[in-house]
């Protein structure tokens, strides 16, 4: 069975020299990567640019399902909660009946 990744194993395909020395220096970047100081600039890159800045509004299948629950009338009742009356109405102040 041929592998990549033991280039040098009996059973590999003939592979170029210059081919097997770019595969060793990829294999030796990939298992550096992790001890190196690049992983604090791959997670500050997604957790502050992409987090912060990244604005564009999450519009989907959990949106519509929230929007359906905000239309049940409440079941129970509490001094700032009108009783009978969706959550949208309670939250406005809006009374359904008038």
């Amino acid at each position: 069975m041929s592998s990549l990744i033991n280039p040098l194993s009996s059973s590999s395909p003939s592979l170029y020299v210059i081919t097997m020395v770019h595969l060793a220096i990829l294999q030796i970047l990939i298992a550096y990567i992790p001890f190196s100081r690049i992983t604090h600039f791959i997670g500050k890159y997604f957790t502050y640019h992409k987090v912060l800045w990244d604005d564009e509004p999450n519009i989907g299948q959990l949106d519509r399902r929230i929007q359906e629950l905000l239309k049940l009338t409440l079941s129970w009742s509490d001094p700032h909660i009108k009783s009978g009356d969706t959550w949208v109405n309670n939250v406005l102040g809006v009374t359904a009946h008038g």
